[in-house]
């Protein structure tokens, strides 16, 4: 098996160094028996961001019902499956043949700490709504319909956002995410929860900073970091070993760990969602998931212990038996198909580990199957699940809702002498308010002073981030019952 360094990418390091005797001791482990990865945790599970996962969509927006998932509930089930999928490799016999029983159970220990942490926050940044809201902030910016309100900047401050207005026309969840947990959670500081270099490296998906290239290179798929966070970003990659030797950034190792974790779960579950509400069945997804992989997929890759009847059999390839308890069938199909996944992901892994290392493998783990598994049950979601008139209505819904809180937010936030009228700014988050003009220069704690507003001095970049940062923060309901109360529908 290839060996990976593991240290160089286990950075415990963070921003902000302990200043107090006290605090130094504790990093030293001398007050708190936890690992520093052990602390992230407790840094992420307490912050006011993890709370509003609660009530955000992750397929069915705003339902009434407690049956389906949530961006909490599937965020506690992608951790769960990352741990264990950090355990499987690390108890794997080549891993412990490679690196000895003592090293691989210490490996184990802060492999798993990480990947629980970066697990449960993988979509801390993501908007109302879903990707629906992503797509909306993204639409929004694109068509320019804001730039009505952006008068008198000068030639300097709308140059700058011109260099960084991919920011908001590729906004993505991940370096929503990002900032959030490198700078978000604002206590006087621009360090935010202060995590590990290493649980930021592996919870990054993208670590982008430039474009989105969908051809590229698996990690610039995306615009991954927002020119807020690049400096942070820069830390990270250098100090993970993420930095090729053209000065390029790769993934993290674990970050396709994270990324397989999340594919299962919403892969399964989205699925799971659409049996809880009775709108599919187990044979319903088999028996189209079985046409469809033996009419598309490799014919080399069927083997006897495949196929049902001279076909390829779904339910014969993840060991799925019907129960006489009708209900049992449903969880004994996800429990099977979980399984499965997770051994081909470490498979995958583990055959691809030099790849990973070196940054030259391109491609997400369940996506390197010839059977097509994960691609087909994400298709058959989006053909028999995403169509429903429910989910179409409530997503159409929730565009009005961030499109509508873009418009009539910026309509008063966004032109240049807008301090004259602080009403708007008193709505936006008091923190975000704070942050930004500790970003900017206009005001920093530590000098003593009361904070005053100075929303004039504040660029054309930073009131966007600030407007965009406020919306994308709102769960569900409250941007539905904000766009309500500011567009007068109800008080």
């Amino acid at each position: 098996m290839y060996k990976i360094d593991w240290e160089k990418y286990l950075s415990h390091e963070r921003s902000r160094k302990p200043e107090s005797k006290a605090g130094q001791a504790q990093a030293a482990g001398e007050l708190d028996l936890r690992n520093e990865f052990d602390s992230d945790f407790g840094r992420v599970i307490f912050s006011t961001a993890a709370r509003r996962m609660h009530d955000k969509t992750q397929v069915f927006p705003l339902t009434s019902g407690d049956y389906v998932h949530t961006r909490l509930t599937h965020s506690l089930e992608v951790m769960n499956l990352a741990v264990s999928l950090g355990s499987s490799l690390c108890r794997n016999a080549a891993f412990v043949g490679a690196y000895g029983r003592e090293k691989a159970m210490l490996l184990e220990q802060q492999i798993c700490a990480v990947l629980k942490t970066a697990a449960f926050v993988h979509d801390i940044g993501n908007p109302p709504f879903g990707h629906y809201g992503e797509d909306t902030i993204k639409s929004y910016f694109k068509s320019g319909q804001w730039e009505k309100y952006a008068a008198g900047y000068d030639d300097a401050d709308r140059a700058f956002y011109e260099e960084h207005k991919r920011d908001f026309t590729e906004f993505d969840g991940n370096a929503e995410g990002f900032r959030i947990l490198a700078k978000g959670q604002y206590l006087g500081d621009l360090y935010g929860l202060n995590l590990t270099f290493a649980v930021l490296g592996a919870f990054m998906k993208y670590p982008n900073a430039g474009p989105g290239d969908k051809k590229g290179y698996v990690g610039q798929h995306k615009h991954g970091v927002f020119a807020t966070e690049e400096q942070v970003f820069r830390q990270v990659a250098e100090k993970c070993s993420m930095l090729r030797a053209d000065g390029s950034v790769k993934r993290h190792p674990l970050s396709f760990l994270v990324e397989a974790a999340d594919t299962i779960c919403y892969t399964v579950m989205d699925i799971e969602d659409g049996m809880s509400i009775g709108k599919i069945t187990v044979d319903d997804v088999c028996g189209w998931a079985d046409a469809y992989i033996e009419k598309h997929a490799d014919n080399k890759c069927f083997t006897p212990e495949m196929k049902e009847g001279g076909h390829f059999s779904l339910k014969k390839l993840i060991g799925l038996k019907r129960p006489p308890y009708e209900k049992k069938y449903d969880v004994n199909f996800r429990v099977a198909l979980i399984s499965f996944f997770v051994r081909h992901a470490i498979t995958c892994y583990m055959r691809n580990l030099e790849a990973i290392d070196r940054g030259t493998y391109s491609m997400e783990l369940l996506a390197d199957d010839p059977l097509m598994v994960a691609e087909t049950l994400g298709k058959f979601a989006r053909k028999n699940l995403f169509t429903d008139s429910s989910i179409v209505s409530a997503e159409l819904a929730g565009a009005s809702v961030v499109s509508g809180l873009l418009d009539l937010v910026l309509e008063k936030a966004l032109p240049h002498d807008a301090g004259k009228d602080l009403r708007i700014f008193r709505m936006l988050s008091d923190s975000g308010v704070k942050l930004v003009h500790h970003e900017c220069g206009l005001y920093d704690p530590a000098d003593g002073a009361e904070f005053e507003f100075r929303i004039d001095e504040l660029p054309l970049y930073y009131r966007l981030r600030l407007v965009v940062d406020w919306i994308s923060g709102m769960t569900d309901k409250f941007a539905l019952e904000t766009y309500q109360r500011l567009s007068g529908i109800r008080l």
